[in-house]
């Protein structure tokens, strides 16, 4: 008896099978699934989070080739794991209708298979219109936009148009991620999606970049730039462009170049990928410089894994002659008032001869320009000199070079020198220019007199005022030179107001009382906002 019903209990329970009803079913008949229970099996079209951050909004499919949306209130982990495009799921819950769409809630479900096809149907624009029938289906149309993707509200609305001129909208929302980059007026595409509705007309909800598809079959190279702008003959020169296979891969990208005065190309380059779709390739420098010679060539030929290939326009890159380099100039004596000054310089033209120097100076702050000799001495060096000045004077040195491509080189204030003060005197140098303390600039002011003297400078306002004494010091420099730098405060520490101020210089002779004195103007300004 007991091995009996031990083998009664061993026998498996069969359970009635489950129900399953067709998304059309309900679709189509809505007033009757109204609040009813159903279950039914389908593949995720668009999963859970791509077009709604924080409610749930899912959509599935099944064989009946119609959609039908699920919802809830909260976007858990589970429905990010589960409820993913191409997983095949069985879905049990409540039929409602909220404001016209369909909806499938309070549900549970069971995943059967992942990465299953997509139930995408194919439609002509005019079809895709009717979107009280196609409700959260995923279908697929083709058409060219008719003006690029403008921003509204959380995403892009683009607009496309078959050849019988019938539109209908996308919306992508900023969620889904998608890339627009490269739509604009006049591509065509296929667009996948599910149908949803506003102000009464069709629009298609893409949910991932694979959902728009550019149909321009050969590869489109693009935004061809080199580095650096203004190349010069010895330079290498980096190639850049942008190439893009929209229904395959690129599979190998070279630059051609010739010179401009040459019909044979010199060389081909491969194209490094260095990211996306940006390619990039390094020419060499020309190496030589004639006159003859000014201006690259380059064309980019692209392939892809359909065969096809393809060639840019030509891209002109215009190699630059090199203007001559100043550098390296020195005083080389140390002079005594009216003494001659003898200046050094270095003078190089890389790509060519140096025809014209000159040895250019000011004198204390004043902006007039002299000019002077400026001989060669030896390669690339220069000297020249610049007759003494009294003491006080400050030389502003700096120089001018042409070479034989006409290009010239100008260079101020490279070097100074002052020439010594040895008697008792109030020299006072300043520029005669407006600053502006309150961006951070500083007054340069520049007094002189014998060693040992006792120098004190003061600033005034328009009014007579004394702001400050800014300095007050036995002068300890044997050459009797000061250079200081008013930063526009008073004694206070507190910015002055914009206007003209006097700067005022006494010296005392320690020995004998003799004084001697001074005065400038200083201004305190901005720029006008």
């Amino acid at each position: 008896m007991k091995k009996y019903l031990l083998l009664l209990i061993l026998l498996p329970v069969i359970l009635p099978a489950q129900t399953i009803t067709p998304i059309a079913n309900i679709q189509d008949s809505i007033d009757v699934y109204n609040g009813q229970s159903v279950t039914i099996q389908g593949v995720i079209t668009i999963g859970a989070g791509v077009t709604y951050a924080s409610l749930l909004n899912a959509y599935i499919q099944d064989d009946s080739d119609r959609g039908i949306l699920l919802f809830d209130f909260d976007i858990t982990a589970a429905y990010e794991q589960d409820l993913v495009r191409g997983n095949e799921l069985q879905v049990s819950g409540t039929i409602e209708e909220y404001q016209g769409t369909t909806e499938l809630t309070d549900f549970n479900y069971t995943v059967l298979q992942q990465n299953q096809p997509l139930p995408v149907v194919s439609l002509s624009i005019p079809d895709a219109q009717d979107y009280l029938f196609w409700e959260a289906t995923l279908i697929q149309v083709y058409g060219e936009l008719t003006e690029d993707p403008y921003y509204a509200g959380g995403g892009y609305n683009i607009n496309i148009e078959d050849e019988n001129g019938e539109t209908i909208s996308l919306r992508i929302w900023d969620s889904t991620g998608i890339d627009i980059a490269y739509l604009e007026e006049g591509i065509p595409i296929f667009a996948q999606g599910i149908v949803d509705s506003y102000n009464d007309e069709s629009q298609i909800l893409p949910g991932y970049q694979e959902d728009i598809l550019i149909d321009i079959p050969l590869p489109v190279i693009e935004n061809i730039s080199s580095s650096p702008d203004n190349p010069y003959f010895d330079e290498e020169i980096t190639v850049s462009a942008e190439v893009i296979d929209f229904d395959g891969n690129i599979i190998e990208t070279n630059l051609f170049y010739r010179l401009e005065n040459e019909e044979t190309y010199l060389d081909t380059i491969f194209m490094e990928n260095t990211n996306g779709d940006n390619y990039q390739a390094i020419l060499p420098p020309l190496e030589t410089h004639t006159e003859e010679i000014q201006r690259y060539v380059v064309k980019i030929q692209a392939k892809d894994d359909s065969a096809n290939v393809v060639y840019s326009n030509e891209h002109p890159i215009e190699i630059f002659d090199k203007a001559p380099i100043i550098s390296n100039i020195t005083i080389t004596n140390t002079p005594e008032p009216m003494d001659t000054l003898w200046v050094k310089a270095t003078i190089e033209d890389l790509d060519g001869e140096v025809i014209e120097t000159k040895l250019l100076y000011t004198i204390d702050f004043k902006p007039e320009i002299y000019e002077t000799e400026l001989d060669s001495i030896d390669v690339h060096l220069y000297r020249g000199y610049i007759l003494g000045r009294s003491s006080g004077t400050t030389i502003h040195v700096g120089a001018y070079a042409k070479v034989d491509s006409s290009l010239t080189t100008i260079e101020y204030d490279l070097a100074q020198y002052t020439f010594p003060v040895y008697s008792h005197s109030a020299i006072l140098d300043v520029p005669a220019k407006a600053f502006n303390p309150y961006a951070g600039e500083t007054f340069p002011i520049k007094f002189a007199s014998e060693k040992d003297d006792k120098a004190v400078l003061r600033i005034y306002n328009s009014e007579g005022k004394m702001i400050t004494t800014f300095q007050n010091l036995i002068i300890s420099a044997e050459d009797g030179i000061n250079e200081v730098e008013w930063d526009g405060r008073d004694k206070n520490n507190e910015l002055q107001d914009l206007g003209l101020y006097i700067l005022y210089l006494e010296v005392t002779d320690v020995n004998n009382g003799n004084k001697k004195t001074a005065k400038a103007p200083i201004v305190i300004g901005a720029p006008l906002k």
